[in-house]
């Protein structure tokens, strides 16, 4: 039986432990096609991601992925429950009507308890939880106050999930099919390697002990399968690594210009949270000092800079809180186009090939979302040394595999 397999990814950069995950999962379902939606230029932490989306969509077929389709800003920097949530919507509107073979959503974990991360997700969409979390002001519903409530509720170990990102984002991703009534059937993968975040080289280095090697400007040609490595290094020669100290005074001003009011009205930005930022901006000669100012033990770093990035762009928590409408090809094989072709008959969002066709096959409300991903992705240019024209990343067509 086919089967289709989505993974959603940041491949910031693709490592091993990826290419393990996709030969695991190749192993146990031979007949598949991998689909990656793949976080666009920004990712989960508010950050430019190290290289831009084609050139890591390219390294995702290199790696296994047979499509690569795009998680469009501003979900792709969002926290766990809307990136996954977003993810998952555009899983299900490409497979929904798929007729031939399973429909699976496949994620590492650090527990590999698929039983555990099952009932956990669906514990969080369930009435009960909902409710008690609800109760508690919007700027305060946040991972902290999550945990709180479910060990208050529980208390039978499976709390501990909710203590380890990749066990996080697995828990969302079966929240996000519970509430969406998905047609998607979980699995997980244990992680190998070094932990997420980890500073320690391993058989699998983490992504971001990666990307600290790029910044510091090491050689990272050890750390990444020899495909990858060909690929990012053709990137880097020709752009450099992206990296958010480049743009941090478009945000810095962007902060500092917007009024106490409309910052309310932004994504990640209520309770004060804003106009916290917003003093911290007129205090601070950067970014990243605005952020220190700013942080709380209730507001993180990765918090502050993803209600940053959202206010310099416009992002309103309603925009955030809507679904995605459409999604664009970043790179295909021939499984891959196969698999296209199929959607095109099928799905319920608009996916887009070029850029340029955008303005004539979306609906107005599907193109102010894309109108905002392409503001990102002209910020995204401000992230390299030297700038680059900001309309750089949308001049770039998928690429294809025949």
């Amino acid at each position: 039986m086919k089967n289709y397999i989505y993974i959603i990814s940041e491949y910031n950069p693709a490592h091993s432990g990826h290419e393990y995950m996709i030969g695991e999962l190749r192993q146990a379902y031979p007949d598949s096609t991998v689909i990656s939606i793949m976080s666009g230029n920004f990712v989960e932490r508010g950050s430019a991601a190290v290289a831009d989306k084609y050139t890591r969509a390219k390294a995702a077929l290199s790696i296994g992925c047979d499509l690569v389709l795009e998680l469009p800003f501003p979900w792709c920097a969002a926290s766990a429950e809307y990136f996954a949530r977003a993810g998952v919507a555009i899983a299900s509107a490409t497979s929904s009507n798929l007729r031939d073979g399973s429909r699976i959503l496949a994620f590492g974990s650090e527990s590999g308890d698929i039983d555990a991360i099952r009932l956990t997700g669906q514990r969080l969409a369930s009435e009960p939880f909902r409710k008690r979390l609800s109760a508690l002001p919007s700027s305060e519903r946040g991972a902290r106050s999550v945990c709180e409530i479910y060990t208050e509720m529980y208390r039978d170990g499976t709390e501990a999930l909710l203590f380890s990102p990749n066990n996080i984002l697995a828990v969302e991703y079966v929240r996000a099919i519970t509430e969406l009534f998905a047609p998607l059937e979980p699995v997980t993968v244990k992680r190998a390697g070094a932990p997420h975040d980890s500073g320690e080289a391993d058989i699998h280095p983490s992504a971001s002990f990666v990307r600290d090697r790029i910044f510091a400007g090491d050689d990272v040609k050890s750390l990444l399968p020899e495909s990858v490595y060909g690929i990012f290094s053709e990137c880097f020669d020709r752009y450099g690594a992206a990296n958010d100290e480049n743009f941090g005074d478009a945000v810095l001003f962007a902060l500092r210009s917007i009024s106490p009011g409309k910052i309310d009205t932004m994504a990640e930005c209520a309770g004060g949270v804003g106009r916290r930022l917003i003093t911290a901006a007129n205090a601070s000669g950067a970014l990243a000092e605005a952020l220190k100012r700013a942080a709380t033990k209730q507001y993180t770093n990765a918090r502050l800079r993803r209600a940053a990035i959202f206010s310099a762009l416009g992002v309103t928590s309603e925009a955030l809180s809507s679904l995605p409408e459409y999604t664009c090809v970043l790179a295909a094989n021939g499984k891959g186009t196969d698999a296209l072709r199929a959607f095109s008959k099928t799905s319920s969002l608009t996916v887009i090939t070029k850029a340029a066709d955008a303005p004539s096959k979306l609906s107005p409300s599907a193109k102010r979302q894309f109108e905002l991903s392409c503001r990102a992705d002209s910020l995204y240019t401000l992230a390299f040394a030297p700038k680059l024209p900001s309309d750089t990343f949308r001049r770039i067509s998928p690429y294809i595999i025949k």
